[in-house]
């Protein structure tokens, strides 16, 4: 049996301040101390993920983010890439065949093979079966995986003896490089002038939309909820926006904090809200939220942090997050809140997709860019996406939450999910001991 090695090191999350770095031992490359770095989030990282499939011919099982993977494979040599939905991107040294990634095979082996294919959702088996068959197509393989989940999967697969596999591999973190993609063009660009914002916001915070409307009302008193009785309780809402939650929170809160990467959003609800904006404990923050820990440590006094923290993404903003960042939005909201406080995440629930396509998007053109048609959702798994304005979102089953905080889980966090109207609302909190206790 051949010698498997895991770069490790390259878990969702950590930081390193080592420069990337090659191994070539086992007679194979492996990808080592390529940690994420939230300060240089391409750099040196995707200098050595191209240097690392330089010349070399690439198969590639799943077309992964159409808009980074060109960039990663612009040193390559050959590059083939099978995608079940058939999805392409524009590069000269790349062949394209719409087919079953999980059934490819090959006559003559590819120096490399990249996988995108979600292992997360799949069983320990399944994780199994592919890791071998990916092993017969190329020496080496890489891993893209989302979350810390995926991570552990294929650490537990390639670290035991049950796979005979002659590639060594090495998982890679989506969010070291979902920076590019996540920003000035496909987020921030889109929403460079007020009117944007300011349509975004008519459709629904004005009344003109009853779906909306009523799941901005139990919102509104589902926060107010979890206010602690015995303690301050600050609000932190991570893409806050227009920080509508901030304007009808600011007088009851010791501290309301929007972080939001966008400076017209930031300008907008200042305008708007007046009164939350001259309130000497109300912020609003241009920031991203990959970093929201630090962001707030730098500009939070200390009282804040003595305070219970709720700290919640709501609306469609996770849905329309990339989904590279997501499990690391969540992650930093979790550090965020600390052992007494309540993370949220309020989404768009995907079992009332069909009734949001026809209530909300079809009637709102202009937030989305274009008329939306059937043919643009899939319903199977509650995706919008726009080509002409490359609007995406994503609606959210109370399953696909559950896994972004099943790791914390684990570790002691309580987990629910609710249902109200069109939405769904995660909660995680650290369990008290006798809380715990009593779930034993």
């Amino acid at each position: 049996m051949s010698s498997i090695r895991l770069a490790s090191a390259l878990a969702i999350g950590q930081s390193t301040s080592q420069r990337p770095s090659i191994n070539t031992s086992h007679h194979a490359t492996v990808l080592a101390g390529l940690a994420p770095s939230f300060s240089d989030p391409l750099g040196h990282y995707m200098d050595a993920i191209q240097t690392y499939v330089a010349a070399k011919s690439v198969v590639v099982l799943n077309a992964g983010n159409v808009r980074v993977m060109p960039t990663i494979l612009a040193r390559a040599g050959r590059v083939h890439v099978v995608d079940s939905k058939g999805q392409q991107w524009a590069a000269p040294n790349a062949s394209f065949e719409r087919g079953n990634p999980l059934t490819y095979s090959v006559s003559a082996p590819f120096d490399v093979v990249w996988s995108n294919i979600d292992v997360t959702e799949m069983d320990i088996d399944d994780v199994r079966q592919l890791v071998s068959a990916v092993a017969k197509l190329a020496r080496d393989a890489i891993f893209a995986v989302t979350s810390g989940h995926g991570v552990a999967l294929l650490e537990q697969v390639v670290q035991s003896k049950h796979v005979d596999v002659d590639a060594n591999v090495a998982v890679v973190s989506k969010v070291s490089f979902a920076l590019a993609d996540s920003s000035e063009e496909s987020v921030v660009a889109v929403w460079s002038d007020r009117k944007m914002p300011l349509i975004w916001r008519d459709s629904v915070y004005t009344g003109k939309c009853a779906i909306m409307t009523e799941l901005y009302t139990a919102q509104k008193a589902y926060i107010a909820s979890l206010m602690a009785l015995d303690r301050p309780t600050s609000y932190v809402e991570v893409g806050c926006g227009t920080s509508e939650m901030g304007s009808v929170l600011f007088e009851r809160m010791a501290y309301t904090v929007g972080v939001e990467i966008n400076p017209v959003m930031i300008e907008l609800a200042k305008d708007i809200h007046p009164a939350m904006h001259a309130h000497p404990r109300n912020y609003l923050i241009e920031g991203n939220a990959l970093e929201l820990e630090a962001i707030l440590k730098r500009t939070m006094p200390a009282d804040f942090w003595t305070s219970t923290r709720v700290v919640a993404i709501l609306m469609n903003t996770f849905g329309i997050l990339p989904e590279a960042i997501r499990q690391g939005v969540i992650d930093q909201m979790i550090d965020v809140a600390g052992d007494d406080g309540v993370v949220v995440i309020g989404c768009w629930h995907s079992e009332s997709f069909r009734r949001g396509v026809h209530e909300y998007y079809m009637k709102n053109p202009a937030l989305v860019g274009d008329n939306v048609t059937l043919d643009m959702c899939d319903f199977t798994t509650s995706d919008l996406w726009v080509p002409s304005s490359k609007y995406e979102s994503h609606w959210f089953s109370a399953a696909e939450l559950k896994r972004f905080v099943q790791a914390h889980a684990a570790n002691g966090y309580a987990v629910s999910t609710h249902v109200e109207g069109i939405g769904i609302f995660l909660t995680c909190r650290r369990q008290r001991r006798a809380d715990a206790a009593s779930t034993l």
